[in-house]
């Protein structure tokens, strides 16, 4: 999982938070394996490439549903417990970086 809270201090030594989206690697790894594009997800997905892409790169669906992640899992020929595995790191890192985020912005 790429990305999470870039923070830095700026010139006037104010504090400057920069969020980067974490990003599913584990769908964009298995896409890849496939040999498909985002367009082919999204064709037999029956969901548009765009929405599809921010899933994977974390701008949409910040919690998966389980409908969701099901689907995407049958679409992508990914093992169901793989995917709910990989979520919930997905999930945790994301919890984590907005600890990290608000204990920053406090102190």
């Amino acid at each position: 999982m790429r990305g999470g809270c870039v923070l830095q201090t700026g010139k006037s030594g104010k504090k400057k938070k920069y969020n980067v989206n974490l990003h599913r690697d584990y769908l964009k790894d298995k896409r890849h394996a496939l040999g498909w594009t985002l367009e082919d997800v999204g064709w037999n997905s029956d969901i548009s490439k765009d929405y599809y892409s921010q899933i994977e790169n974390g701008f949409r669906g910040k919690q998966l549903s389980v409908k969701m992640l099901i689907h995407l899992s049958n679409v992508l020929q990914l093992d169901i417990c793989t995917a709910i595995k990989e979520e919930i790191k997905f999930i945790e890192l994301e919890n984590e970086m907005i600890k990290i985020t608000e204990g920053y912005q406090s102190g």
